[in-house]
């Protein structure tokens, strides 16, 4: 007798268990996409904060637009793990660096192509303000000076 009413239940683990791998693989997959993602924006965040601290670094050279030029073609070399189209732009002015990188990202899916046409866009912009580090190190020892002027005569 238990035998018959159990009888109809044979299957039902299986379905359940298609129903929960639908979802579980649906969810590991965003999860390695999510981190394409993130690793790509890091990656050009650095490479962006890089481009320009080259810049900084060279501002007398006569051939600064091609070294920052060659440090951006450097970093977009392939190393992105899923970015595509991406473009970057190096402004000098007279006090500040400008480094802007953009592109997109795709992303696989119905749903992702309802919301964002499967494309996520990636923006990284950063700019940097152009220090004398020859002016800042005489202020700080100028400031040592002081300090020991100071403590000699706390002492007298």
């Amino acid at each position: 007798m238990i035998r018959l009413l159990n009888w109809h239940k044979k299957g039902s683990y299986t379905v359940e268990a298609s129903f929960l791998m639908v979802i579980i693989i649906t969810l590991l997959i965003a999860v390695i996409y999510l981190g394409f993602f993130l690793h790509d924006r890091a990656y050009l965040q650095n490479a962006a904060y890089e481009t320009a601290l080259v810049a900084c670094l060279n501002l007398k050279e006569d051939n600064l637009p091609a070294k920052v030029e060659d440090k951006k073609k450097e970093f977009l070399n392939g190393r992105l793990l899923g970015s595509k189209n991406v473009e970057g732009s190096a402004a000098i002015s007279n006090h500040k660096i400008t480094v802007h990188f953009q592109g997109e990202f795709p992303v696989p899916g119905l749903a992702m192509w309802y919301f964002c046409r499967n494309k996520l866009p990636i923006q990284v912009k950063i700019s940097l303000s152009i220090k004398d580090p020859k002016s800042t190190v005489n202020k700080i020892h100028g400031i040592e000076s002081m300090k020991k002027q100071v403590y000699k005569r706390g002492k007298e």
